[in-house]
Order: structure tokens, then sequence, then C-alpha cells
């Protein structure tokens, strides 16, 4: 094997350490959005669905706020820390949709379509405590 070809190895290898190191720092601390696509369709067009997931505990969740367009359909999974809830989860709740409790260690699913900006407040369901942060969804 060459020089070159070892150097091309070692640069190449420095490369995904850096690039795994940045997505990291970036985004796994972060909550997750991604976009799909449905394999149902309207009008022709397949229909888009902006999926989200949101780590909390009792202190904070990943996000604190999620972008979505008017009429988008939106799937929001929270996914409850095990360690920081205490043990009667959190409950998410809004003017638009709620989850209804969620022990730690477990998620939900939530589905709507945009229709107005709204925010969901987290709640200790055994209290009905309402914990100190939001999360907002920002129709636009």
């Amino acid at each position: 094997m060459s020089k070159y070809s070892i150097i091309l190895l070692i640069s190449i290898a420095l490369i995904i350490v850096i690039g795994a190191y940045v997505w990291m720092s970036t985004g796994m601390d972060q909550g997750i959005a991604v976009t799909s696509y449905n394999s149902s369709s309207t009008n022709g067009k397949p229909q888009q669905t902006d999926q989200v997931i949101i780590m909390a505990d009792d202190a904070t969740a990943t996000i604190s706020s999620i972008p979505t367009t008017l009429g988008e359909n939106v799937a929001i999974t929270f996914n409850i820390e095990a360690s920081g809830t205490s043990p009667s989860g959190l409950d998410f709740r809004s003017p638009v949709v709620s989850t209804g409790p969620i022990k730690p260690g477990d998620s939900k699913t939530v589905n709507f379509t945009a229709e107005n900006s709204f925010t969901f407040s987290p709640f200790k369901p055994a209290t009905d405590v309402r914990r100190a942060y939001n999360i907002t969804v920002i129709v636009q």
C-alpha cells in the first residue's frame, strides 16, 4: 500500500470521526424533526407528515418550539426519560390534543392537522402540578 493510500484512509477516518462528533453534539441532545410522506394521497399528491420526537423529563424537553405549515399532518412522539421524572410521569396538555399520562421510560405519539399555533404544557399526573416549561407548535 502506498503512502498516498494510507494518507487517504487516515483522512477519510478523520472525516468520519469529526462528522460523528458534530452529529452527536448537535443532534443527539436535541429533539428530532423529520418530514416524511405517507402513501395516502390528496389530489394525486402524497400527503406530507411532520414527525417530531421529543425527549422530556420533569425539568425540560429537548425541543421548545415546533414550526410547521398550515394544513400539515403532524405526529409528535413524547419520550419520557426514566431518570429525572417523577414516578407518575408527565401529561402534555394543549387546547388541540393532549397525551394523557406517560410513565417514565414510556412514549406516546399524538397526531393532528396544523390549523393554529398552540402550546403544550406538561403536568405531573399524580398532583396535577404544571411543570416549568412549554412546547409551542408554531403554524406558519
